[in-house]
């Protein structure tokens, strides 16, 4: 009768962690966000040719946690933790223009951040599922007034990245 109601017990708890548990999202790798990047400035049409070469941060407000899940927050929370980058690889983002040319084309890093206009961005911040992008942008001139700034949110709908909310943003 014991070793009945043991393994009864033990059957249950294995059906339960089986069926009832939702496994471990796996962690984005480096490789993985810029390829999901390159994807949304094609779809989004971002024309960048500079990028400061360290990027920023990007901290979720709790306007921003309303867009998620708590367990998609603390996915990406750990990778802001723990950045995946923390300076631009060299011949890694794409420039999208008219003439795009895949393996050709690519934002140049600056490593001067106050001279001319310079793009400053964080590492996106992706969703578990890989459907929602976080990134925060800068583009400044360098001339006390002209620049913008803004986190914005980015969904893959049908395949495609669409920009759908922009949080703190500002223009000047």
């Amino acid at each position: 009768m014991k070793n009945s109601l043991f393994f009864l017990a033990i059957g249950i708890t294995t059906t339960c962690c089986l069926f009832g548990c939702k496994p471990a999202p796996k962690p984005i790798t480096e490789e993985e966000a810029y390829t999901l990047l390159n994807e949304l400035i094609l779809d989004d049409t971002l024309v960048m040719r500079e990028i400061y070469y360290r990027f920023d941060s990007l901290t979720l407000s709790d306007e921003m946690k309303k867009e998620f899940t708590p367990e998609e927050v603390a996915f990406m929370e750990a990778q802001i933790r723990k950045p995946l980058a923390k300076e631009l690889k060299p011949r890694t983002i794409n420039w999208f223009h008219k003439d795009y040319k895949p393996d050709q084309d690519f934002v140049r890093p600056i490593y001067e951040a106050d001279s001319g206009f310079v793009t400053h961005m964080s590492f996106p911040i992706i969703s578990p599922d890989r459907k929602k992008m976080l990134i925060h942008w800068t583009t400044d001139c360098n001339c006390l007034l002209g620049g913008s700034a803004g986190d914005y949110l980015y969904v893959k709908k049908n395949g495609r990245w669409k920009l759908v909310r922009t949080f703190n943003g500002w223009i000047s």
